[in-house]
C-alpha cells in the first residue's frame, strides 16, 4: 500500500517491484520511477489527476502566432533601386572612358583646361592660373574636349541593358550576343570606338545579326562578365556568347579587329561557320524557300557553287569593305582558280 501511494501503480505493479528489490521499500520506488518514468506512463497505467498535473500550469503555454500575408520586397522600389543603379554604373563608365579627362580615374588629379597646369585631386581651383576646377579654357578648349569625347565615345546600338536581359533578348531574336569589354588605360580600346564599331557597314553587320553588349573592366557588371569568363587579362576583350547557353564560343585577340575591314571578315566568317540561333516559335530551317539554282555550267568546266550567303547571315547596307569578300571568293571558284586566303587567320 505504501509503494502504491508514493507511485500510483496498480497492486499487480507493486507486487512485482516489491519482489525485484527484495522487499525493499525505497529500492523498489527507485527502481519504478526509472524504469517507468515517473507514474507508469509508458504502460498506460491510470494516474490520478491531481499527481499528473505538469509543472507551471497551462497559463504558460503561448498562443500561436496568427498568420498573415506581407511583402518582403517592394517589386517597384526593388526595379526603381536597379535602375538607378545601372545608370550610375553608367555614368560612371562614360566618365572613365573619356578620351580627355578632367579628372585621372586613378589619382584623382586634374589638369586645368585653361593652361594645362596638373593640380592635385583635392585642390577645387588651379594653383597656376586660378580657373576653377571644370572650367573651360579660353579659345573654346571645353569644345574641343566635347568633340574629342563625342569622336572616341562607345556606338550608339550598345545594349543598355544588364547581360542578363541582353542575353534574353539576343535569344528570343534569335542573334549572337557580341561582347566587349573595354579599359579606359588601353588605347586599343578608344580605337575600337573610333575606326570599327563607328564604321558604317560594320554598324550594319553587327545590328543585324548580334545584340552588341559593350561594358569597361571597372563597371560593376564589366568585372563580373571578367570573373565569371577569366578575360581580365588582356584587354580589350572580344568575344562571342551563346544566349542558350551563355558560353564563350568564339573570342579573339585585340589586335585582330584593329580595323573595320578585318572586323567585318572575322564575324562573317564566324557567321559561315556558326548558324544563328533560332528564336523561339521561328520555322525551321528546311522549310525555308531555297535560292535559285543557278544554269548548269557546261560540261567541259566544274559544277559552279551558289555565291547565296551563308546560313544565319543577314547583311544590310552597300555592303563596302570586307562585306564584298564572300562573293568575290566564290567567284573565283566559279572561274576554276582557287580561292584567297582570309587575312589574320
Amino acid at each position: 500500500s505504501e509503494f502504491i501511494a508514493f507511485t500510483g501503480a496498480s497492486p499487480e505493479h507493486a507486487r512485482s517491484y516489491l519482489e525485484m528489490a527484495a522487499g525493499d521499500l525505497q529500492q523498489a520506488v527507485s527502481l519504478y520511477m526509472e524504469m517507468e518514468g515517473g507514474g507508469g506512463g509508458g504502460r498506460g497505467d491510470a494516474i490520478p489527476a491531481g499527481d499528473a498535473a505538469p509543472a507551471g500550469g497551462d497559463d504558460e503555454v503561448r498562443a500561436p502566432i496568427a498568420a498573415f500575408d506581407d511583402q518582403i520586397i517592394n517589386a517597384e522600389d526593388e526595379q526603381r533601386r536597379m535602375q538607378d543603379a545601372i545608370r550610375r554604373d553608367a555614368d560612371a563608365m562614360g566618365r572613365r572612358m573619356a578620351f580627355d579627362r578632367e579628372e585621372d580615374a586613378v589619382a584623382g588629379n586634374w589638369a586645368c583646361t585653361k593652361c594645362s597646369n596638373q593640380n592635385f585631386a583635392k585642390r577645387t581651383n588651379c594653383f597656376n592660373c586660378g580657373a576653377p576646377k571644370g572650367a573651360a579654357g579660353a579659345g573654346g578648349g571645353g569644345k574641343a574636349n566635347q568633340a574629342i569625347n563625342e569622336l572616341f565615345r562607345a556606338p550608339e546600338y550598345n545594349e543598355a541593358s544588364p547581360f542578363f536581359q541582353s542575353i534574353e533578348r539576343a535569344k528570343s531574336e534569335g542573334k549572337w550576343l557580341l561582347v566587349n569589354i573595354q579599359q579606359a588605360e588601353a588605347f586599343a580600346s578608344h580605337v575600337l570606338n573610333r575606326d570599327v564599331w563607328r564604321d558604317e557597314t560594320l554598324q550594319d553587320l553587327v545590328t543585324g545579326n548580334f545584340v552588341f553588349w559593350q561594358r569597361d573592366n571597372q563597371s560593376h557588371e564589366g568585372s563580373q562578365f571578367c570573373q565569371t569568363y577569366k578575360c581580365g587579362e588582356e584587354l580589350p576583350h572580344i568575344c562571342i556568347v551563346d544566349p542558350r547557353t551563355g558560353r564563350s564560343v568564339k573570342t579573339w585577340k585585340p589586335g585582330k579587329f584593329s580595323d573595320a575591314a578585318l572586323a567585318s571578315e572575322y564575324l562573317l566568317e564566324f557567321m559561315d561557320r556558326f548558324p544563328a540561333p533560332s528564336a523561339p516559335g521561328a520555322l525551321p530551317r528546311a522549310t525555308q524557300p531555297a535560292a535559285p539554282s543557278l544554269p548548269s555550267p557546261s560540261a567541259a568546266g566544274p559544277p559552279a557553287e551558289s555565291p547565296t550567303p551563308g546560313p544565319g547571315r543577314v547583311l544590310s547596307g552597300d555592303g563596302g569593305g570586307s562585306a564584298a569578300a564572300a562573293p568575290a571568293a566564290v567567284s573565283s571558284k566559279a572561274a576554276g582558280a582557287p580561292a584567297p586566303s582570309k587575312a589574320g587567320g
